[in-house]
């Protein structure tokens, strides 16, 4: 869950997780929602889906990115998809070994999130569009595969 202010000065960092590939999620300026994979040691991203709308309304929105395989990578906004990209170049898998940054993004101190996160939770698998509705309406989620 997150909620975020109207105010955004650049880029605020959700979650970021990379060293030599990983991901991030992160708002824009225009206060789009995004997820960015990579899959070597600079961070470009090599692929991305944002939401076609801003979420910096100072609301409480439920989230979930699920990448899925090689195949895609999905956001999901309130229980509902609202991105995805289904034509990755990043094809390996993300380097998980490294830190996970919450509201920042992964040197720790720049990029911080405006706003408040809540119940963040990282899976290892792929969930489905059915287990993330059931999180957004407020079921108990299965921790294993």
């Amino acid at each position: 869950w997150f909620k975020h202010s109207s105010n955004i000065s650049g880029t605020d960092y959700l979650l970021a997780n990379f060293n030599d590939a990983g991901y991030k999620i992160y708002m824009t300026s225009a206060g789009a929602l995004c997820l960015g994979i990579d899959d070597d040691s600079t961070w470009g991203p090599d692929d991305s889906t944002c939401t076609p709308y801003a979420y910096n309304d100072s609301r409480w929105h439920h989230f979930a990115a699920i990448k899925s395989g090689t195949a895609s990578i999905t956001m999901y906004i309130d229980g509902l998809q609202a991105s995805q990209n289904a034509s990755l170049s990043a094809t390996s898998s993300l380097n998980t070994d490294s830190s996970l940054y919450i509201g920042n993004d992964t040197d720790g101190g720049s990029n911080g999130w405006v706003g408040f996160l809540d119940q963040i939770v990282v899976y290892n698998y792929a969930r489905s569009a059915a287990q993330v509705k059931v999180d957004h309406n407020g079921g108990t989620a299965n921790f294993g595969p």
